[in-house]
């Protein structure tokens, strides 16, 4: 069975101003219904165009039919699409902006045939599959998410990844997938921060999860080392950034992400488990192995004291650092460096030895995002990469370990 509209050439695209990025999705909406269909349709905003007779509604736009989709629930789900009908009127109802591209595209491909909408384009489609359980006997998931700030997609990645707005919504959905405890993130750029809020606004509403982030962008840098919590399991008692003390190149003097992000927790089940998580990014230009002393030991020596300042003021506390240290550069020499100061351990190094490290945890053809805790004090009972659009989200596949203490 096969339903068809409206010439295309009368219809308007009208996207949802509730949340960043829809604006992009519509525009390449009607940049494929050209490609596919011939047709230039327009795209307006759904709060500066008052309703008219032929539209194709993007997100939860001001419209009724919109509130109408919208209120089964499931239309709000990341990461998925529908295509609805009312009349002249057609619904994508969508979880985000990327499912709502991803969507678009589809529907401009199936308007482009001679029959028009088939059932199977009007039904749900849910774009991701896997749900990776914390494994039995594990006290919690740690994850370490490089997202890729946006200032190097433009000079480096060719449009293989989506704007940060967009993105944003894979990020969300692997934490749906994967549901961390706690997760370092580096290279947040300020694009991610506000779709962000809504975000893990949609995760306590239509999942049952809570999330929440240590630090908003700081004014005068484009990208941060936040941490993500499982604010319903975990209190933060306190959380600081401390950005490198080193001279930036001025190319990238507000782009850099180097710098060490940590924070405090107390579990809300049992008061007497303290963690601390550090988020970090080291420096990775090739003029920084002619500095003198190097960037890369400067960042060790910075983390070192932030492990030990925590140790310190709590002792007893699980303290796990997550970052990109890049420690291709030198050869690991820094890294491990860092590593034997703390008397710590690798978490892949531990998985390894117990047989749960999956591979796949290469990037760039080397070991650089590590998570790192005191040796002798936890075990690691499976070790891997996410999946589900990861890919798209970033050119470093997020990792996680879970993690037992001993």
């Amino acid at each position: 069975m096969y339903t068809k509209i409206n010439s295309l050439s009368s219809y308007k695209i009208i996207y949802a101003t509730d949340l960043p990025g829809y604006k992009n999705a519509a525009e390449t909406v009607s940049e494929n219904f050209l490609k596919h269909c011939g047709v230039s349709i327009p795209v307006f905003a759904d709060n500066e165009l008052a309703k008219t007779e032929n539209e194709i509604l993007i997100g939860k736009t001001n419209r009724t039919f919109s509130d109408e989709c919208y209120s089964n629930d499931g239309a709000a789900r990341l990461m998925t699409y529908e295509i609805l009908l009312s009349g002249n009127t057609v619904q994508l109802a969508c979880g985000g902006p990327h499912s709502a591209k991803i969507g678009g595209i589809a529907l401009a491909q199936a308007l482009s045939s001679p029959e028009g909408l088939s059932e199977d384009d009007l039904a749900w489609h849910d774009l991701t599959t896997e749900s990776v359980l914390l494994t039995e006997g594990a006290d919690m998931r740690i994850m370490s998410i490089n997202v890729l700030g946006e200032c190097y997609i433009k000079d480096k990645h060719n449009g293989k990844h989506p704007a940060s707005s967009e993105r944003s919504e894979i990020l969300a959905k692997l934490l749906v997938d994967y549901a961390p405890d706690l997760a370092g993130v580096q290279e947040m750029d300020k694009n991610f921060h506000e779709p962000m809020k809504c975000y893990f606004e949609i995760l306590k509403q239509h999942y049952g999860v809570e999330y929440a982030i240590t630090l908003t962008c700081h004014l005068d840098r484009t990208n941060d080392c936040p941490i993500i919590y499982r604010s319903d399991k975990f209190k933060l008692d306190h959380a600081k950034f401390v950005p490198a003390h080193y001279p930036l190149s001025e190319k990238y003097s507000v782009m850099y992400p180097c710098g060490v992000a940590s924070a405090k927790f107390t579990s809300i089940e049992d008061p007497s488990l303290e963690v601390a998580l550090i988020s970090n990014h080291w420096h990775w230009e090739k003029e920084a192995k002619a500095s003198d002393p190097p960037r890369q030991q400067i960042d060790a020596e910075d983390l070192a004291a932030t492990v030990k300042e925590l140790e310190a003021a709590y002792p007893g506390i699980h303290v796990f650092s997550t970052g990109d240290f890049n420690s291709h550069r030198f050869e690991e020499k820094y890294f491990y460096q860092y590593v034997n100061e703390i008397d710590g351990a690798v978490a892949s190094t531990i998985a390894k030895k117990n047989g749960v490290l999956t591979p796949g945890l290469i990037h760039m053809g080397y070991l650089i995002d590590h998570i790192v805790g005191k040796k002798n004090t936890f075990d690691v009972l499976f070790h891997s990469i996410t999946k589900n659009h990861s890919d798209i989200l970033t050119d470093h596949i997020p990792i996680f370990a879970d993690i037992k203490f001993i």
